[in-house]
């Protein structure tokens, strides 16, 4: 008896040793998408509040260069808008998909 419990032991001692030692998650490249990186460097599909408020139809527009069209053409080739985030009470810059 004594014998079967600690083989067990010891086979789940290396399960865990070999688990402690995995490098990368299981579906990681389906959560990040595989061309696509880490979400964070990328600048599409995301809101940008380190640029502050904006104006919608100022700030977004692209025929004057505006402060979020400038930011997300340069990273993401659709450019941007001003997103209205009512739990904040302000616009802020969101680049397109």
């Amino acid at each position: 008896m004594w014998r079967t419990k600690s083989v067990s032991f010891v086979v789940l001692l290396m399960a865990l040793a070999l688990c402690i030692g995995a490098e990368e998650a299981v579906g990681e490249e389906e959560i990040n998408g595989p061309d696509y990186g880490p979400r964070s460097e990328s600048r599409c599909c995301m809101e940008h509040p380190q640029l502050g408020r904006c104006l919608p139809g100022h700030d977004d527009n692209p025929m004057t260069n505006g402060r979020c069209w400038d930011f997300c053409v340069s990273g993401c080739s659709k450019g941007g808008f001003c997103k209205w985030f009512g739990h904040l009470h302000k616009h802020e810059c969101h680049c397109y998909c």
